[in-house]
């Protein structure tokens, strides 16, 4: 686990700003997304990669975006990922009804 720490440069703004790119990835389909080879623009719009590499790259690095389609796979995802989902220890069970 890291830990982020504040800059003692105030003026060093360039550290905390998105990236121009981040990788659409998720672990639960790595050779599809390392097909597609697609990124994000800090546009919002979804493009293809220049190359493989610089995807990779990206990945390497932690600069990723994934997002889902739609809300209701997003319990199936978090099943097959979270051992004993909605019992583990990620869902606080005060937000439950």
């Amino acid at each position: 686990m890291g830990k982020v720490v504040s800059s003692p440069n105030c003026t060093d703004i360039a550290r905390w700003q998105r990236p121009q790119y981040l990788a659409n990835f998720a672990n639960f389909n790595m050779k599809l997304f390392l097909d597609q080879c697609r990124v994000f623009h800090e546009d919002g719009n979804l493009y293809q990669c220049e190359s493989k590499e610089e995807f990779i790259r990206l990945v390497k690095s932690g600069k990723i975006l994934f997002c889902f389609n739609t809300y209701e796979i997003i319990p199936d995802f978090l099943m097959r990922y979270y051992k004993d989902f909605p019992n583990s220890y990620i869902v606080n069970k005060r937000f439950y009804p």
